[in-house]
């Protein structure tokens, strides 16, 4: 259980970076969790000098509490009409499992920047 809220909190920390140079401790706190298969990138490498999306961070949680497989094999009903599909498994998961809510009753607002208090 500690290692699960220490991960969590590491993984929010990293999330809610602000748009500034990573840090060397940034860099190796990625590669951990990047290790651990929380946390991939994209196909610019980690991106540590942006503040994640609501989308990325979905995937991201998802991730951490085990969800993905069951995610990806799995079709969710959610009320949200702007999530891109490569997010719908993850969004869908959270929303069945009652860990998500939408900016409105038909939005996600996927591309928009997650807070720390989001995530957490």
């Amino acid at each position: 259980m500690k290692r699960t809220l220490g991960i969590a909190i590491l993984s929010a920390l990293i999330l809610a970076g602000t748009a500034t140079a990573a840090t060397e401790i940034q860099q190796q706190d990625a590669v951990f969790l990047d290790e651990l298969g929380l946390f991939q990138g994209t196909e610019y490498g980690y991106e540590l000098d942006r503040t994640m999306t609501r989308a990325e961070g979905a995937v991201m949680l998802v991730r951490l509490l085990g969800g993905e497989a069951e995610a990806k094999v799995s079709t969710y009903q959610t009320p949200f009409t702007d999530v891109p599909d490569w997010a719908q498994p993850y969004v869908g998961w959270l929303y069945e499992n009652k860990l998500t809510n939408g900016t409105s009753k038909t939005t996600y607002s996927p591309n928009e920047s997650m807070r720390f208090e989001q995530y957490a």
